[in-house]
């Protein structure tokens, strides 16, 4: 059995994250989390790249029927 610990066990990949996998981005901006706009930027960036919507980081508690119509368009 290998032990590991997520905390202190860096993962090893053998492709970038998310390879070969389907991907959305949506940005939650309300309230605006400064701290989160590097990441942001760099998703706008991919492939994927899905609306901001104005609901905080639980979208699909605050904001379910957005959410859903977000997630449900065809990616580019």
């Amino acid at each position: 059995m290998i032990e590991t610990n997520t905390m202190r066990t860096a993962p090893r990949l053998t492709k970038p994250a998310g390879a070969d996998l389907d991907t959305i981005y949506v940005s939650c901006e309300a309230p605006a989390m400064a701290a989160i706009d590097p990441f942001r930027a760099r998703a706008r960036q991919q492939q994927g790249w899905r609306q901001a919507i104005p609901s905080s980081h639980a979208c699909m508690a605050t904001a379910p029927e957005l959410t859903g119509k977000t997630l449900e368009r065809p990616v580019p």
